[in-house]
């Protein structure tokens, strides 16, 4: 799969996009979509076939992950708008703004398919497909569902050079990653500590992150980490977590270091195609804490699993604000499983309709 990205030519919609849009997309998917989308292909045929014997039905085309990025740009290339270029002087579609999704799309007749039929994508676990200006042009033409942490929809080369560049800034500022480091174990201490211990783990190898340790022989810091992770310990150590003075400190010295950090991530970069939703329940997301904390199952006596959690499917009006950087979370890996969309897809629809 070739990653880079690719300007690609679209002769049916650029009367619409405009003569200046430049549209971008991820080449191995952009080429794999071509592919499908020729005549000679058996996709093509069992399509086209279809729609000569259903002629009431329209296309809706679908797919999860690779296959999702895919669909989407196939079904932007069989269709075309059914709309002219907006009057001069007319307000400019512009990031975070809905009127993409007013645009209404057919089937296009350039690569012998049956025309002005309805055509529509809906992408589940959409990976970045397009740049910003695709991404939003393919409003109301493509349906992406994000899940919250769903890193597949934050991935793109863009996003991974941004990581390369964040190593080398560390890297050069000696000192800054082990400070970093040394932070986090002076506030999860505890919280390391009894989980490395299942795995009879060395607990002076992490010594040298804690500079007041470092006189300690190997069998007094084991002595002390077991001591500080048993239950029975009621006494809290000095060092355990920061007092509030000094933990401002850090906090103020954490925000200074992002700020640096971002302003080396300005790599370019691609993004989930046209309305994107973000599937989420109650400690996922800011925005489902704002609109569903009060939400509860219907059912209570059956047991707590995905079904039984609030779900709610909100819009993202700006793709570039929310997925412009890695998300590493827990989660990052079990919401991009087709499980775990149908689950929640399911919650939603059955449960809580919003």
């Amino acid at each position: 799969m070739i990653c880079e990205y690719e300007t690609v030519q679209l002769p049916a919609h650029m009367h619409a996009a405009g003569k200046h849009a430049e549209f971008r997309a991820h080449s191995g998917m952009w080429h794999s979509a071509l592919l499908l989308a020729d005549s000679s292909s058996e996709v093509f045929k069992e399509v086209a076939e279809a729609l000569r014997l259903y002629p009431e039905y329209g296309l809706v085309i679908t797919g999860h992950s690779l296959g999702g990025g895919v669909a989407s740009l196939l079904t932007l290339l069989w269709s075309e708008p059914l709309f002219d270029c907006p009057e001069p002087g007319s307000p400019p579609r512009t990031p975070g703004s809905l009127q993409g999704s007013l645009r209404q799309f057919a089937i296009a007749e350039r690569f012998g398919l049956v025309t002005q039929r309805p055509i529509h994508c809906f992408s589940f676990g959409s990976p970045c497909s397009t740049n910003a200006a695709l991404s939003y042009y393919c409003r109301g033409l493509v349906t992406s569902i994000v899940n919250t942490d769903d890193f597949v929809s934050f991935l793109s080369v863009g996003a991974c050079m941004d990581i390369l560049n964040i190593s080398a800034v560390l890297g050069r500022e000696r000192g800054v990653a082990e400070k970093i480091v040394r932070g986090y174990l002076s506030e999860q201490r505890t919280k390391i500590g009894k989980k490395l211990s299942w795995f009879d783990f060395d607990f002076s190898r992490l010594r040298a992150y804690d500079h007041d340790e470092s006189a300690e022989s190997d069998e007094e810091a084991n002595t002390k980490w077991n001591y500080k992770t048993s239950k029975s310990n009621k006494r809290k150590s000095s060092r355990e977590s920061p007092e509030p003075s000094d933990k401002s400190e850090m906090d103020d010295w954490h925000l200074s270091l992002v700020k640096t950090l971002r302003a080396n991530m300005d790599s370019e970069k691609l993004y989930p195609p046209g309305d994107v939703f973000i599937l989420a329940s109650p400690g996922d997301d800011e925005v489902a804490d704002k609109y569903l904390p009060e939400l509860k199952p219907k059912d209570t006596s059956k047991p707590k699993d995905d079904e039984q959690v609030p779900v709610g499917l909100f819009y993202c009006p700006d793709v570039t604000e929310r997925f412009t950087e890695l998300r590493f979370t827990r989660n990052m890996i079990v919401h991009h499983l087709p499980s775990t969309y149908e689950r929640k897809l399911s919650a939603l629809v059955h449960e809580f309709i919003l």
